[in-house]
């Protein structure tokens, strides 16, 4: 419990604007926010593959994004801008994992076919699957990821016969150990009342700068926050199940959950 002294510290694991909603939201109801951005997305080591995969985009049935850098990855290369314009009707279609994700899409003018309403890789690959009319045999798809993605979605349309392009459109670097050490510190002097995670990326990459590979010293200590199943998933799988999980998988919900617990 909060001492009285005190307003509620929500530390949350991604990188984000002051003034956004999330944060507005959490403050109107007297809760303080801190940044604590759990991975830096770079550029892949090796540019080559993405470069051509963005050159032969028009041949695939479907684009698939499972994550906002993803989509300003693809989006804002030189290949995608140069070639999208021109590709008329034989431009794929594109899908997003949930509504983060689709709402990149638009903002960046592409507004996805499909948005997977389970935003999880199953439910994606399930709803891709519908959207192809039942059968991925031979469907051509192709996922711009992390260098760190999981391999869920992967896993899921290759078994059911997709032709499955997979390319590393950005890489993660996980968040300082000495910044790390330093919430779990105050995790455990209970001096954080939550922790928000908004991707599994973002939970493998506070393990690894914690050391030790784990979260195991946020349960019990503090509320976990979790945007959606995917990132649930990985937090339980790192010793931390959420004790919140977003309902939308929005930022907004989780910012109302969070007011709702810590108010």
């Amino acid at each position: 419990m909060t001492p009285p002294s005190r307003r509620p510290v929500v530390v949350v694991t991604r990188a984000d604007a002051p003034e956004g909603p999330f944060a507005v939201r959490l403050a109107t109801a007297g809760i303080d926010v801190e940044w604590l951005p759990a991975i830096s997305v770079l550029p892949p080591e090796d540019p080559g593959p993405l470069d051509e995969a963005i050159a032969r985009a028009a041949g695939f049935d479907w684009i698939v994004f499972t994550s906002v850098h993803a989509v300003d990855a693809v989006v804002s290369h030189p290949g995608w801008r140069a070639a999208w314009p021109g590709a008329g009707a034989s431009r794929p279609r594109l899908a997003a994992i949930g509504p983060a994700t689709a709402g990149r899409l638009t903002e960046r003018g592409h507004a996805p076919a499909l948005e997977a309403a389970d935003a999880g890789g199953e439910g994606l690959a399930s709803a891709l699957l519908a959207a192809s009319g039942g059968s991925l045999e031979g469907v051509s798809v192709l996922w711009p990821c992390s260098s760190i993605a999981r391999r869920t979605f992967a896993d899921e349309v290759s078994s059911r016969g997709a032709a499955l392009s997979e390319v590393v459109a950005y890489r993660t670097v996980p968040v300082p150990s000495d910044l790390a050490a330093g919430v779990f510190r105050r995790v455990r002097a209970r001096e954080v009342d939550a922790v928000a995670f908004f991707s599994p990326s973002a939970a493998s990459s506070l393990a690894a700068a914690a050391g030790g590979g784990t979260l195991a010293a946020l349960a019990g200590r503090t509320l976990v926050a979790s945007i959606g199943p995917a990132t649930s998933a990985a937090l339980r799988s790192l010793g931390a199940p959420p004790d919140l999980e977003a309902h939308p998988h929005t930022a907004q919900a989780m910012a109302a959950g969070l007011a709702q617990r810590l108010s």
